[in-house]
């Protein structure tokens, strides 16, 4: 009979050697193919977010309105992959979203941190 993926991983044969920051070779790779696919749509990304499209949901229309292509070639936009494409570009660097100050803090405490 076969073994377990989890005895496997035990073993150390199903992933032998770590990548960076613990992750596996696999998911860095993923990871990577996924930044790739995002900087190629974030032109796109900051013109719908200059016409005004803010809510992840106003921005999943709009890119089935304009019918531009998922990253993994889905039917159609969903609020949550929007949004997680976004976060990425900012992490990136590549977009920045405005967010309101967190409790506490003045808009202009909160400009002044930015």
């Amino acid at each position: 009979m076969g073994k377990t993926a989890a005895s496997k991983r035990l073993q150390g044969r199903f992933n032998p050697s770590p990548g960076p920051r613990g992750r596996s070779r696999g998911a860095l790779s993923h990871m990577v193919a996924a930044n790739l696919r995002a900087r190629a749509l974030a032109p796109t990304f900051r013109e719908i977010w200059a016409a005004g499209f803010m809510s992840f949901n106003a921005m999943s229309r709009e890119l089935n309105r304009r019918q531009v292509p998922t990253l993994r070639g889905g039917k159609q936009w969903y609020p949550m992959t929007a949004g997680r494409l976004l976060l990425r570009l900012e992490r990136a660097g590549l977009i920045r979203i405005r967010r309101p100050p967190p409790r506490g803090l003045s808009q202009q405490q909160w400009s002044a941190r930015s």
